[in-house]
């Protein structure tokens, strides 16, 4: 499912349908890379240690369906210094947040599973499948009368994995600094972008389909004007469904974003769905992802944007 990133308590409120700036893939579709994608064991990068977004805790959170018990089985692993571990933690943690926040969240009161149900069934951008999906993964770690380990914060988890240096990790934050510093010309926003693109282009050493995906949305901080990096995203998603991302028909990105497509055909790709968006320029952003994709490999990083 995809859940709205929200800055504010407005995952409360109604909003327009979503574009792809302003959503995110689920759990499952951040940690899907295809079979035949590259990893970075396999070409030499970070040391040899695998950077695409599929060590073993990966499909552990994709498949669970209890995240208080997933989270109990990973907090010693992420308490030990297991960089992965905390990531996948500070995952889950930040799931069950959002998801419950989004859904079930009413002001100083908690809506019922059934007048979620009924809430999310009035909405575009929502379905009753997601709600009952977020209730079930999340109701023992967002219940207050079933007692909770501590298992810390999501906040406080991907800090950790972030300075361990896990890709997803580094976007993450990347994206939250960039969203706390907006469009502000102070001097102590200007600091957080110019970390927010260090630790864009740290991930994007890692050559992962899932970080080149991720970096889509922080595409100001390459090209600066915000109307041109409207436009670079897609540059960045069609490299990253070149890489190996999960891009196919069921990919939930593609599912989310048909909700909105009258055109989209239960066939349709993730692929069909961007050259229907961009149908005017498709070839030159397929030319333009080529050009990306060849600065990342010869690690030009100083070059994206340009």
């Amino acid at each position: 499912m995809y859940l709205h990133r929200e800055t504010s308590s407005d995952a409360t409120k109604d909003s327009q349908s979503p574009n792809m700036g302003q959503v995110t893939p689920a759990i499952r579709d951040q940690d899907a890379v295809a079979p035949n994608a590259t990893t970075a064991s396999e070409s030499g990068v970070n040391g040899g240690r695998s950077a695409t977004s599929t060590p073993a805790n990966a499909p552990s959170l994709a498949n669970s369906r209890d995240y208080f018990e997933f989270a109990q089985g990973i907090y010693d692993a992420a308490r030990s210094g297991d960089h992965d571990a905390q990531y996948y933690l500070s995952r889950a943690l930040k799931y069950c947040d959002d998801g419950y926040r989004f859904y079930f969240g009413r002001g100083k009161r908690r809506r019922t599973l059934d007048e979620s149900l009924q809430w999310a069934s009035t909405r575009p951008d929502t379905s009753v499948n997601e709600v009952k999906e977020v209730f079930q993964r999340c109701e023992r770690l967002k219940v207050k009368d079933v007692p909770s380990p501590p298992f810390g914060t999501a906040a406080q988890w991907l800090a950790e994995a972030t300075k361990g240096g896990v890709g997803l990790a580094q976007v993450d934050t990347a994206r939250q600094l960039s969203l706390e510093a907006g469009a502000s010309g102070a001097a102590k926003d200007v600091e957080k972008r110019t970390e927010a693109k260090r630790l864009a282009v740290e991930a994007l050493r890692s050559k992962d389909p899932a970080v080149i995906w991720g970096i889509g949305d922080l595409a100001t901080l390459f090209v600066g004007d915000a109307k041109k990096a409207s436009e670079e995203q897609w540059v960045w998603r069609v490299l990253a469904c070149q890489r190996g991302y999960e891009c196919g028909p069921n990919a939930e990105w593609v599912q989310f974003q048909c909700r909105f497509d009258t055109n989209c055909q239960p066939y349709d790709s993730g692929m069909d769905v961007i050259r229907r968006v961009n149908s005017g320029h498709f070839d030159e952003i397929e030319q333009r992802a080529r050009e990306l994709g060849a600065k990342i490999d010869a690690n030009k990083f100083e070059d994206i944007g340009s």
